[in-house]
Parts: C-alpha cells; structure tokens; sequence
C-alpha cells in the first residue's frame, strides 16, 4: 500500500493533517496495522471527528478548532490598553 511505499512501519512519527474524515480513520487503521511503535499525530478540525478516531492508538489528537480558539484567547489577553 501507500503508506508501506513510504517505509511508514519504520517511521518514528506519521503526522495526518487532511481534511477528509474518512480518509483520516483509513489512514489512522492502516497505520495501527504495522503494530509497531510509531508515534501519531493527527489534526481533526472538531471534537466530532476525534471522536471517529478515539478507538485507535492515536498518541495525539490535535483539535484545530480548539488551538484556533486557544490562540484567539492568548492573544485578546496579550493586548495592551494605552
């Protein structure tokens, strides 16, 4: 498959930042079936789409609507008043 074409079985980390939910749990299963120790980051835009992929041994889920938001707050919180 694609991800054995890319020596992902030997990889230390994957990251996964696509916007198709479904190809997203594929991709994520496939990477679960090398059975190896691979650290997995992947980006959902939203809490639903982690949810899809909270069965498998994700090491990291990153939820950009939650960063967006965190980001948005740190930095209303930096300005200064003159």
């Amino acid at each position: 498959g694609v991800l054995e074409h890319f020596a992902v079985r030997d990889s230390l980390a994957v990251i996964v930042a696509i916007s198709n939910q479904h190809q997203i749990r594929l991709i994520c299963e496939n990477i679960n079936s090398f059975n190896a120790d691979i650290n997995t980051i992947v980006k959902v835009r939203n809490s639903s789409e982690g949810d899809v992929i909270s069965d498998l041994n994700i090491n990291n889920i990153i939820n950009s609507r939650d960063m967006v938001s965190d980001i948005l707050v740190e930095r209303a919180l930096e300005c200064k008043l003159p």
